[in-house]
């Protein structure tokens, strides 16, 4: 093989020749169209690295024998198993626990995401698939599956797009019931399945019906992840966002009334471009009135291809990033505190995903909250 790489390396196709042998109509991070294009000496990281013989995305995944075939000089043949990103199953580290894609791509464009441009429109995999797939981890001993989409509250939306460009499309409307709900519900009839778990959702196509899915379906879990970034509406619209902190709120209101222990975890970016001391204290009592289990805080970093980096200059210091991002981190500490302590003395199912340091399993409540126990305390048959 390697003598193979090296004849491909030094052969006409090389990179310096990129120019040339670029994908045929393909620029920079646009996604191939054929097998014709997979010689794609256009990309960028070819000049980061002198040891790189082809690249290619996770969608891509259908042309990696025809790129091997090249480099080996030998046809080796192709399998089924690569010919779609949707279909690839995901490494099963834990018997217990299984991620199953449901979506791929985005449609939203955030200002400070990348992932529109390099993964495509969104695309949603057949529901009897999905259905299947669950259903043979589910014989193979699994006990519970996270269904994977960038955005998987709008699942399916390609045969309903009449509903997604309505206004009956908000979380307030009762009536309203989406393909992902649909897909729930199908899941959650599987025999010897117990939980059921997502990510991640989006505030803005967030409905009704999703939201009460984790109170409805009985093995739904009571957590979800979904995505504030920010709690200032000003940043929220520079960031291309299509919710507010008031919808946002509104949400995790209603599901905390259903259930005061219901777990919800979230993104932040702070320092995001012309984000002001005001700006930022927005987000501040929204971290403070929230009181999310977990939060990913982010600094804001220019990313080549996104929108805010064209369109918006990083103008925050390193420093101050920093410190808005301890501030937040200093709030979520507490409120995790705090959260925490609401489970105390309560007996919980916990779902053992391996082993912890010192003689421990570590294992996760139905609403998200790690628990380490001493393996004498947990039977063979727990």
């Amino acid at each position: 093989m390697s003598e193979h790489i090296s004849r491909l390396q030094a052969s006409p196709f090389a990179r310096d020749d990129r120019k040339k042998y670029k994908r045929h109509g393909a620029e920079k991070i646009t996604l191939l169209a054929s097998s014709e294009s997979v010689l794609n000496y256009d990309d960028e990281l070819f000049l980061r690295s002198e040891t790189i013989d082809f690249t290619f995305r996770i969608e891509e995944v259908a042309f990696v024998t025809k790129i091997l075939s090249l480099i080996s000089g030998e046809d080796i043949g192709n399998d089924a198993k690569f010919n779609e990103y949707l279909a690839v199953k995901q490494l099963q580290e834990n018997p217990s626990s299984a991620n199953i894609i449901i979506q791929t791509g985005c449609d939203n464009f955030c200002t400070f995401c990348i992932v529109p441009h390099t993964r495509g429109r969104e695309t949603s995999r057949p529901q009897d698939e999905i259905v299947a797939e669950i259903q043979d981890v589910v014989t193979a001993g699994t006990k519970e599956v996270t269904l994977l989409g960038q955005n998987v509250n709008s699942y399916g939306k390609e045969s309903r797009a009449k509903l997604w460009n309505s206004e009956e499309l908000t979380w307030t409307n009762k009536e309203v019931k989406t393909p992902f709900r649909e897909l729930l519900d199908e899941i959650n009839i599987i025999k010897g399945l117990d939980r059921i778990r997502f990510t991640s959702s989006n505030p803005h196509d967030m409905t009704r019906d999703i939201l009460d899915a984790h109170f409805e379906l009985s093995k739904m879990c009571h957590y979800l992840h979904f995505a504030l970034q920010s709690g200032s509406d000003t940043m929220l619209k520079k960031m291309n966002r299509k919710h507010t902190y008031a919808d946002f709120k509104a949400q995790v209101d209603y599901l905390r009334s259903k259930d005061p222990l219901f777990s919800i975890s979230t993104d932040i970016i702070v320092g995001f471009p012309g984000e002001t001391e005001e700006e930022f204290q927005a987000t501040v009592t929204a971290m403070r009135e929230c009181q999310f289990d977990f939060a990913f805080i982010a600094r804001y970093n220019p990313r080549s291809g996104t929108v805010a980096t064209e369109r918006f200059a990083d103008d925050i210091s390193p420093e101050e990033k920093a410190r808005r991002w301890t501030i937040l981190n200093d709030i979520l500490r507490e409120s995790v505190h705090t959260r925490n302590a609401l489970m105390v003395g309560r007996a919980e199912e916990i779902l053992i995903s391996g082993e912890g340091k010192d003689e421990t399993w570590v294992g996760r409540t139905r609403n998200w909250k790690e628990v380490f126990l001493e393996k004498c305390a947990v039977s063979h048959e727990s």
